[in-house]
């Protein structure tokens, strides 16, 4: 396929054409909370372990807390235990964010000959055709990639809304700066969390099982419950494991899916690097919440001829939350 020359002035009109008929594709791309893992490995796709709340501003986290139901029958009639039943509502609400890019010509002529080399790759060609059929796709999935990256892995996070900022981690509040407040308000309950010595690959089964030996006898061997843990304190847990437990072949496969003696799946999230602790907590306990309105969402690109650069718009709403932090269970390193 030969090489079309390109008219900056014309692939900003073209790409906005592409981002406009196709945005619902985009919109799911980027925010349906399915954020990709990795197969094969630790690195679980969001879904696995977030929820997904569509919304277009707040949403009410409700919280059903059952008491106590069973008691002695005295055949003295009906007794009733009053509020047995109580909800425990917490606001959520989206933040605005964006995408605000811009590129010179020559770095959009360089992109569309990689396009146009993948293409004359033989029999690959045609499998790259059908998932980019025009270079607009192919610039659009690009930033995706990217936006997708950077929300995983630094804003869901590490996040700090800062609106001085133009970074990722600035774009609302991540899961580690609403877990450190809960811990400072003791909405994260003071038993729910336990002295730990720092990990490292000489004692990370060992401090993980001081976390495991904070869950109530209900909570011990359930399956609904997930070790969030970044890479860092994965490998040290393998290799504590390797050399603690012996060098058998099952040992030394650096392959441990559950804590031991617990049926708690590991979930790496490279996000929680430099965290001082893995993360017990129930599946869904996590929520990212985002505006379900595609057509607010539009990615638009603008030429300035006079410098010679394309600027590429976006917007979107969304917000990391936590359900209940009375399920959730943490370490405290020094």
């Amino acid at each position: 396929m030969p090489v079309e020359s390109l008219t900056l002035s014309k692939f900003a009109e073209t790409a906005t054409d592409y981002a406009h008929d196709n945005k619902l594709h985009l919109h799911t791309q980027m925010l349906a909370p399915g954020l990709n893992g990795i197969p094969g490995t630790p690195i679980k796709p969001l879904t696995d372990f977030v929820q997904g709340i569509p919304t277009k501003d707040r949403v009410l986290l409700h919280d059903f807390k059952m008491g106590t139901v069973l008691q002695p029958d005295k055949r003295e009639g009906f007794t009733p235990t009053a509020d047995a039943l109580k909800i425990e509502p917490r606001w959520a609400q989206v933040v605005e964010c964006k995408i605000n890019l811009l590129f010179p010509e020559k770095k959009i002529v360089a992109l569309q000959k990689s396009f146009f080399g993948m293409l004359s790759g033989g029999s690959q060609s045609k499998l790259f055709l059908e998932s980019f059929p025009t270079f607009e796709a192919f610039f659009l999935s690009k930033v995706i990639e990217k936006a997708k990256s950077e929300l995983r892995n630094i804003s869901l996070w590490k996040g700090s809304r800062n609106t001085a900022l133009q970074t990722p981690a600035a774009i609302f509040d991540g899961w580690q700066k609403k877990i450190d407040a809960a811990i400072v308000a003791t909405t994260l309950p003071a038993a729910n969390i336990v002295a730990i010595n720092v990990i490292s690959a000489s004692n990370a089964v060992t401090e993980i099982k001081k976390i495991v030996g904070l869950l109530p006898a209900e909570w011990r061997y359930s399956d609904q419950l997930v070790c969030l843990i970044s890479p860092a304190h994965m490998d040290m847990y393998n290799a504590h494991y390797q050399t603690s437990r012996g060098p058998i072949v099952y040992n030394n496969s650096y392959n441990k899916q559950y804590i031991e003696g617990t049926m708690i799946e590991f979930l790496v999230e490279p996000g929680l690097s430099g965290y001082e602790t893995p993360i017990i907590t129930t599946r869904n306990n996590l929520v990212f919440l985002y505006d379900d309105d595609f057509e607010a969402m539009d990615f638009t690109f603008d030429y300035n001829k006079r410098n010679e650069d394309l600027a590429l718009i976006a917007k979107f709403q969304a917000q990391p939350e936590v359900i209940d932090f009375t399920e959730m269970w943490i370490g405290n390193a020094p």
